[in-house]
């Protein structure tokens, strides 16, 4: 009698978001988003690179900018002022892409002062509740 065994590797995208994602004014028209890497534990696969998307709010589908970038800063420049403008990034393998983490942000006025205004996150409940034991 002959045993065969059969292997199977299941493969998934990124399983966390990059996290720290954080802005600067470099200009009052330049708008420079920065964030930290997905850890090596939640990548899942070779790590390829980050999708982002960005736009002004209420701006049209057309005008949204989605792209692919391998670092961790990108920076967008000729920005109006007294806009908001959205931007999410997600970590891609060669499979999928993972989570999201946005930000939006608020260009003020002529000195080009800014404003935070939601950050919003997806994460898991088992880091929620790793969390809370801290």
């Amino acid at each position: 009698m002959h045993l065969k065994y059969l292997y199977i590797q299941i493969y998934s995208g990124p399983s966390a978001s990059p996290f720290n994602l954080s802005y600067e004014l470099s200009s009052s028209t330049n708008l420079t988003f920065s964030w930290e890497e997905v850890p090596c534990g939640q990548r899942n696969n070779k790590f390829i690179d980050y999708d982002y998307l960005f736009y002004a709010v209420g701006s049209s589908e057309a005008d949204r900018i989605i792209g692919e970038i391998n670092g961790t800063t990108i920076t967008f420049t000729e920005l109006n002022l007294c806009h908001q403008y959205f931007f999410a990034v997600a970590a891609s393998n060669s499979l999928m892409r993972g989570p999201h983490v946005s930000l939006t942000v608020n260009l003020l006025d002529q000195e080009g002062r800014s404003s935070f205004l939601l950050m919003t996150l997806k994460i898991t409940l088992p880091y929620i509740q790793g969390l809370l034991n801290e």
